[in-house]
């Protein structure tokens, strides 16, 4: 590049010097003669250089160079000539601000020099001017920087490589909690909660020539700790190594990243669908809850529009409305509906909100599906309980109501709005109290359920009887209960009672009435027996009566003991029975019905011995009903079968015979009550149909069952038996058989009896039989002849007029021979009641009339036998 040089001088020879010395030097001359020439040459253009005579006419060289500095501060390299080369001279003018200086030798030495003085002036004077320039904008970044660094919201700060601060802003102060004063002297460790000061040491001397950005934790002068961002870089600074940092407070940052961190896990684990999208209604992200709903995968839902999923909104402009609606109202709940992968419906609840930061929209979801199944239910729930004719209410663990339908309104008189939020013990006719609620309350939470009886109080004053049913559900706590007004029931079930208590005494009553009369009866049978007349018919006619008396007495029983198991009057006294001891005397009793209507009674007992435990009387009443049955519906001259054999845990009794047989219409209804096959008006069977009900009571009493078989009309029938038993480790006991003890002759027996045929009958079959015998025709006759008579055994009537026998057992009791007497109690009424009133009264034995004379022998021989 071509240079210019400003030559100022006024010798024209001189001038003609400088051109011939500089013609090689690629540079253009502007010639001046004056100092102020040359002040206007360096207007336009500003020269490279300047060659300045020392001697000017109008202002000498060194006034120049001042002026020049003066006028722009700055000014091209200027070389002074002089013809006088003292050092004087060249001190002025290197302090005048001239860069070189040549003198003007007369061997003309300094025209050789001069190109080369020219080039290093300039080279100088463009180094100078670099490095000024470069100083300039040193000055100007570092006045930048300063203002950067004052007004930065960051916290900037110098540290050296110890650590120790250097500078800081005002954002570094406040941010630690410190004034400029009161961080001069910190060191880095100061504030560094993160590192210790070792580890500190080592990070910052690994800065040193590098730059880095890291997080860490500082600790403010206040104690609190905050998070903050650090860039440094490690430069060198005026011969030192520093680091230059630039500290920023991320806490605020950092609680945002631990709560979005939190609500993408709560997005990402929440049983709700999350919805992500664009104002056009395209989805831009989904969680997996979302995915599931739909059968859909996230991948395969991100980028759907809306429209493809809704029911509702399934179109993109219908969307774009919705999407409008959320954007202007904020907020948005609303119920909507999706179609499932696979085609089917779901139901849901919604909430979308606009985030204008972001120009999207976001959306939980909500599968609702089984909620709005189950109000249809309960919408279904609550017609069947409002249109119910059972009342229903819901009340609380405290026991108020909470809610009822318009029946239990009716039933109680109130209204709903009235019942609701009444105590349960306002209701309650029994008198109880709250504590007394809650306590039951707590009993039917603990079960769970409870259904019971109970009395409410109407509006009216009134009082209802109500069954209720109650439930318990923990997750409500409340009770949900059912109530069905009985008042009716309740008052039908009081008429019944008394109508079968009123049966139960005409029963008792009738027993007795019957009994009463068979009494004197078979006594008189016995007494014919005892004449020992050899005429037949005698004979005969005193066989048909003690056989019909002894039917007629079975028939009582039996119509007595139905109605009292069906009662549950009657108790069992079980006891271990050998069954051969009890089939022989049953099958006694039953040979005499066969030999009466010429059937042929076969036997088959069990190939081993056999025990049961049962009551001996009751198994024996259920046998002898089969047998009697089989008697009474075989013709005469047929076959009647007695069979049982151990199987197993139990015995099996069958009774079979070839008689009428049982149609396959009333085979199911065989043991009902009163139940008999068809019947003709000469009634040749006979009985009251309750027998087989008798059996089949009395056999499941005793843990067994019994079945009927039969193959139809005239094929005969079998009623098989089955009880539980088990074969006996032992041999059966054997019986003795020998003559039967007699009474002792002589033996005082009282018969209290108002009935004269009973007492009379039964005074003259004693005295037959060797006793001596009384009667006493009432409780007080029979008080005053004990004293006198000295009786040993007492046969006491209950049923007697005035002075009952309770009474006068008890009275007895009292007299000094009354103290050992064997008082036996003798009635019809033969309900255990009666019987265990009389032993209470004082009696020792009890006996239901017509007493059978054997029975009643034995017992007296027992008293006469020794001990």
């Amino acid at each position: 590049m071509t240079a210019t040089i400003l030559v100022i001088d006024d010798s024209e020879d001189d001038r003609h010097l400088y051109r011939r010395a500089l013609k090689d030097v690629d540079c253009h001359l502007v010639m001046a003669s004056s100092a102020k020439e040359g002040l206007i040459c360096m207007a336009d253009p500003m020269p490279d250089a300047i060659l300045l005579d020392y001697n000017l006419p109008d202002m000498d060289g060194l006034s120049l160079v001042r002026v020049l500095a003066e006028c722009s501060g700055t000014h091209p390299p200027v070389i002074m000539l002089t013809g006088e080369g003292s050092e004087q001279v060249a001190v002025e003018v290197m302090k005048s601000g001239a860069d070189d200086y040549l003198v003007k030798d007369t061997a003309g030495q300094y025209l050789r020099l001069l190109p080369g003085v020219i080039k290093r002036a300039m080279t100088a004077h463009a180094q100078r001017e670099q490095n000024r320039r470069l100083q300039q904008e040193t000055a100007r970044l570092l006045h930048r920087n300063r203002i950067l660094m004052q007004n930065s919201a960051d916290g900037i700060h110098v540290v050296d490589s110890q650590g120790n601060l250097i500078e800081a802003n005002d954002t570094f102060c406040r941010m630690l909690g410190y004034t400029q004063a009161e961080v001069a002297g910190l060191n880095v460790a100061d504030w560094d909660a993160q590192f210790p000061p070792d580890e500190l040491r080592a990070c910052l001397a690994g800065y040193i020539g590098k730059n880095g950005v890291f997080e860490t934790v500082h600790r403010r002068k206040d104690g609190a700790l905050i998070d903050v961002e650090v860039s440094a870089s490690g430069v060198e600074m005026e011969g030192q190594n520093v680091i230059i940092a630039s500290s920023r407070d991320i806490t605020a940052r950092k609680l945002a990243e631990v709560t979005l961190k939190l609500s993408k896990t709560i997005i990402e684990t929440t049983y709700d669908g999350f919805w992500l999208f664009d104002t056009d209604g395209y989805l831009l992200d989904v969680n997996q809850a979302y995915a599931d709903m739909v059968g859909y995968t996230c991948q395969e839902l991100t980028g759907m529009h809306i429209s493809r999923l809704s029911v509702l909104s399934n179109t993109p402009e219908l969307v774009r409305a919705r999407i409008g609606n959320a954007m202007s109202h904020g907020l948005n709940h609303f119920e909507t509906q999706h179609r499932h992968k696979d085609g089917h419906v779901v139901d849901f609840e919604a909430s979308a909100a606009y985030v204008p930061e972001a120009n999207c929209l976001f959306s939980f979801i909500r599968d609702i599906t089984e909620r709005k199944q189950n109000e249809a239910m309960l919408k279904q729930h609550k017609l069947v309980l409002d249109t119910s004719i059972d009342g229903f209410w819901v009340v609380d663990m405290r026991g108020d109501l909470l809610e009822a339908n318009q029946a239990y309104a009716k039933m109680s008189g109130y209204t709903v709005e009235e019942l609701v939020n009444m105590h349960i013990s306002q209701l309650e006719a029994i008198e109880l109290t709250v504590e007394e609620v809650l306590a039951h309350i707590a009993k039917i939470r603990a079960r769970g359920y409870g259904r019971f009886e109970t009395r409410h109080r109407r509006k009216d004053g009134h009082e209802i009887d109500i069954e209720v049913s109650a439930t318990s559900m923990e997750e409500t706590q409340r009770l949900y209960v059912f109530c069905r007004d009985i008042t009716e029931r309740k008052r039908a079930e009081k008429t019944l009672r008394e109508a079968d208590r009123h049966k139960d005494e005409f029963l008792a009553m009738l027993a007795h009435e019957l009994r009463n009369p068979l009494a004197p009866i078979r006594n008189v049978a016995h007494i014919l027996g005892r004449l020992g007349s050899a005429e037949p018919k005698i004979k005969w006619a005193q066989k048909i009566i003690e056989e019909q008396v002894s039917h007629l007495t079975r028939m009582v029983d039996d119509l007595l003991d139905v109605s009292r198991i069906a009662r549950s009057k009657i108790a069992l006294r079980k006891e271990t029975i050998e069954f051969s001891v009890l089939a022989e005397q049953i099958i006694e009793s039953a040979r005499m019905l066969a030999e009466n209507k010429g059937h042929h009674l076969a036997v088959r007992m069990p190939d081993q011995a056999v025990q049961l435990e049962g009551d001996p009387v009751r198994l024996s009443q259920l046998l002898l009903n089969l047998l009697d049955n089989a008697a009474k519906y075989t013709p005469d001259g047929g076959r009647i079968e007695f069979a049982a054999r151990l199987d197993g845990t139990e015995i099996e009794i069958s009774v079979r015979d070839n008689g009428m047989g049982i149609a396959a219409e009333l085979l199911p209804q065989v043991f009902d009550l009163f139940q008999q096959g068809e019947r003709t008006l000469d009634r040749a069977q006979g009985g009251l149909g309750i027998g087989l009900t008798l059996v089949q009571q009395l056999a499941g009493m005793h843990g067994g069952r019994v079945d009927a078989h039969s193959a139809g009309p005239g094929q005969g029938s079998t009623f098989t038996v089955r009880l539980p038993a088990r074969a006996m480790t032992v041999q059966p006991s054997m019986h003795e058989v020998g003559s039967r003890s007699r009474s002792v002759p002589g033996m005082r027996v009282l018969v209290v009896e108002d009935d004269h045929a009973v007492a009379d009958s039964t005074a003259v079959l004693l005295e037959m039989e060797g006793y001596q015998a009384r009667v006493a025709e009432s409780g007080q006759a029979a008080l005053e002849q004990v004293p006198e008579f000295r009786p040993q055994v007492v046969l006491l009537d209950i049923g007697l007029k005035g002075m009952d026998g309770f009474e006068t057992a008890q009275r007895l009791r009292q007299l000094p021979e009354g103290r050992d007497l064997l008082l036996v109690a003798v009635t019809g009424y033969a309900d255990s009641a009666i019987r265990e009133q009389a032993l209470a009264s004082g009696c020792d034995h009890f006996l239901v009339k017509p007493v059978k004379f054997n029975v009643l022998s034995d017992l007296l021989d027992k008293l006469a036998a020794p001990d």
